[in-house]
């Protein structure tokens, strides 16, 4: 459905939506962790439902209603010949290493060709591991693909850039191997927050994870995870954090929900704004921007809402240290960077960052290219450009369905267009 954003004047409240990563990990810790495990709060996306669908192949049965997820597993984790992820990476991403387990070939599949991209990456990396070659059945670097385990090395180097969730699947399946396992990490993980959490759920299921100050994971053989009987998704402030950038440029914004914000908190200080905290949440309000020096390492997951000040403010911003970010979030940028300057913004690109002059920006045909957070981060730019601007919101449909809901909630003068 093709959308037009208009100028705004925010003013409101929403409560923040939960968090898919967090979902999609707790389902597959509790789908190789024997027993019952109820999960609550679970966020209704499509790549939840694949990785509903996915973990169901590894033997648990899974009941969902609502936003409760019921997960029986089995006392280990069945072979599953084949593996449908549906239409959603993150589930491969995640499930991929369940590969280290078996002798025998694991095919991946996915529900649309169209829909998935390239693959090649992580599951070369994968079968690398298990010395054994991809096995593609149709387009190369794409799915149906099949990989043969088991893992056959104890030492393994995983190259950050490759993401946290490839890395957080690993160290979910590692502990159900005969023998330790011992990770390190080759350069800066942009996601690390998110593998610490994975880190601290596997704790909380009763096995041990070492890491170490040079960031390997020292992960024990023979290990059996005890999940507990039930858990809450926690809220997303991914999502939450556009709607906290919107405040901070066209008004004031309140998200209801309980999230470590303290990083979004040191980037929006950094353009002479801040965000109050409550008991209830956390709120942003309009400011004047100033322009800044950003360290893309100190912030990568914010690194598309600091382009978006960065435009908005009244002097030149430098975002330094973007050398470190994942492929994922280097292609981002580059796609925020093209639609920034369509909107008037001065934007100068080198191997290691980018200097954005700041000023008014006006209103285009805006084109994100089917990425979910460069359509949220174009959105809320177009709310403070002094005209009108259009999008096709099709690629929210998926995993933030309720995003533009959400956002005419709290001001925003979003149309559908026929």
């Amino acid at each position: 459905m093709r959308k037009e954003i208009r100028r705004s004047i925010l003013s409101g409240s929403a409560v923040a939506a939960p968090s898919e990563p967090d979902a999609l990990r707790a389902m597959l810790l509790a789908s190789i962790s024997p027993g019952q495990t109820v999960i609550g709060n679970v966020p209704h996306t499509q790549a939840v439902l694949d990785m509903m669908h996915a973990c169901r192949s590894l033997g648990a049965d899974i009941v969902a209603e609502g936003s409760t997820v019921d997960i029986f597993a089995p006392e280990e984790p069945d072979y599953p010949r084949e593996i449908n992820c549906g239409n959603s990476i993150a589930p491969l991403r995640f499930l991929l290493p369940s590969s280290f387990l078996f002798g025998e070939g694991i095919r991946f599949s996915a529900s649309k060709e169209f829909g998935m991209p390239s693959v090649a990456p992580f599951s070369e990396y994968i079968a690398n591991a298990c010395a054994t070659k991809v096995q593609y059945f149709g387009k190369e670097g794409a799915l149906p693909l099949a990989v043969q385990g088991p893992l056959s090395e104890e030492e393994i180097v995983y190259p950050a850039l490759l993401g946290s969730r490839l890395l957080s699947g690993m160290l979910m399946f590692c502990p159900l191997l005969e023998n330790d396992t011992m990770i390190g990490l080759e350069g800066a993980l942009s996601g690390w927050s998110q593998v610490e959490k994975t880190v601290d759920m596997m704790r909380h299921s009763s096995v041990g994870v070492q890491v170490d100050d040079n960031m390997i994971f020292r992960i024990e053989g023979g290990q059996a995870y005890a999940c507990p009987a039930s858990i809450d998704v926690p809220s997303s402030l991914s999502e939450s954090s556009y709607f906290l950038l919107a405040g901070v440029l066209c008004g004031k914004v309140e998200m209801k929900g309980a999230f470590d914000s303290s990083r979004l908190e040191a980037l929006f200080s950094k353009f002479g704004v801040g965000i109050a905290k409550s008991k209830d949440g956390i709120s942003a309000s309009a400011n004047l921007l100033t322009g800044a020096e950003i360290e893309a390492s100190e912030s990568p997951e914010f690194i598309l809402h600091a382009m978006v000040l960065a435009a908005a403010a009244n002097s030149k911003t430098t975002i330094s240290g973007m050398i470190g970010l994942s492929r994922l979030q280097k292609s981002r940028s580059a796609l925020l960077a093209r639609e920034l300057e369509r909107m008037g913004a001065k934007i100068t690109i080198s191997d290691s960052g980018m200097v954005i002059e700041g000023g008014s920006l006006a209103g285009v045909e805006l084109m994100p290219e089917d990425d979910a957070h460069v359509a949220m981060a174009c959105s809320i730019a177009a709310l403070a450009a002094r005209t009108p601007s259009q999008m096709d919101d099709g690629c929210l449909a998926a995993g933030h369905p309720s995003f533009f809901r959400t956002l005419s909630s709290i001001g925003a003068i979003v149309r559908e267009l026929a």
